[in-house]
């Protein structure tokens, strides 16, 4: 994960890991798009920045940097704070 999150020993990504990625990134843009009825611009800012979130996070979990965070931080937080981000970019 390391190298691919901080492409340390992998550069440059390995074709097969883009090709997956933007598929599996390509998936989510059009659920957002038809669960919320937005226009493509719009979904694609959303995603950008879940996915700059997502490496931000994962950055700090595989470097052991979660002491960073709040104690009241674990996946219950992290899915209301997803759901209410949502929100505001739909709003």
């Amino acid at each position: 994960w390391k190298g691919i999150f901080e492409n340390l020993s992998i550069d440059p990504l390995p074709d097969w890991y883009k090709k997956e990625v933007n598929h599996g990134i390509q998936l989510l843009k059009d659920k957002i798009e038809k669960a919320y009825s937005l226009d493509k611009n719009r979904v694609n800012i959303m995603v950008e920045f879940f996915w700059s979130s997502m490496h931000g996070m994962t950055a700090i979990l595989i470097n052991k940097k979660w002491n960073v965070f709040d104690e009241k931080v674990n996946e219950d937080y992290i899915s209301k704070y997803i759901k209410q981000s949502i929100k505001g970019f739909i709003l």
